[in-house]
C-alpha cells in the first residue's frame, strides 16, 4: 500500500509545524503582564527609550564607555576617528 505520508514526508512536517509554532511565539507581542515593564519588542525602540531616559536624568546625549580606556579610544559609534569632530 502507498501511503501519501512516508516517514521524511511525516517528519519534515512536523518539524515545520514546530518551527512555525515558536516562530509565531517568539513574534507576537506578549499581551500579559511578565513584570518586565517596560517591555520593546523591536530595537529601535528600546534604543529610544534609552537615549530618552538618559537626556531626561542628565541632560546629555553622550555616553562614556568606561571599557574605551582599556581599548585606548578605539570604540567608535560605527564611524572612523577621521570622521569625528569635537564642536
Amino acid at each position: 500500500m502507498n501511503h501519501i505520508f512516508t516517514k521524511p514526508t511525516f517528519i519534515l512536517i512536523v518539524i515545520a509545524i514546530i518551527f512555525g509554532g515558536v516562530y509565531l511565539y517568539l513574534a507576537t507581542p506578549l499581551t500579559i503582564n511578565t513584570n518586565l515593564d517596560p517591555r520593546f519588542d523591536w530595537p529601535d525602540e528600546t534604543a529610544n527609550y534609552f537615549w530618552v531616559k538618559e537626556y531626561a536624568q542628565t541632560g546629555q546625549l553622550f555616553l562614556a564607555e568606561p571599557l574605551n580606556t582599556v581599548a585606548k579610544n578605539q570604540i567608535t559609534p560605527g564611524v572612523s576617528m577621521s570622521e569625528l569632530t569635537v564642536l
